[in-house]
């Protein structure tokens, strides 16, 4: 993994096609003690919070984990970027989300 220092404002692209409109349409919350297997999950999407003990979609193998979900304008595609800690060291990674999310934004404007 590639270490770099974030300037204080980054713009984040979808990780489908390069466009950097997204919108942030869920956000997922782990929270844990070191190698648990319960803690608690927090999911906000559509103006509702959500609280469950399933941590099993954690992105953090051994710790607590932020998972935030983007539409893109461009593509409709979803973004998945994950922060998670290990060993003191604190990750972002991206990926494409195979996921649905009930949006406005993520359906297709032509008719």
């Amino acid at each position: 993994m590639k270490d770099l220092t974030i300037p204080q404002e980054a713009v984040l692209i979808c990780k489908k096609c390069g466009f950097n409109y997204l919108h942030q349409e869920r956000i997922e919350i782990f929270d844990r003690t070191e190698d648990e297997s319960e803690g608690l999950h927090i999911h906000v999407e559509g103006g509702k919070a959500m609280i469950d003990r399933d941590i099993s979609n954690n992105p953090s193998a051994r710790r607590q984990g932020v998972s935030i979900f983007c539409i893109c304008e461009g593509c409709h595609g979803v973004t998945r970027f994950d922060i998670t800690q290990h060993k003191g060291n604190t990750y972002i990674e991206s990926s494409v989300a195979d996921i649905s999310i009930n949006s406005p934004r993520n359906e297709s404007s032509e008719t």
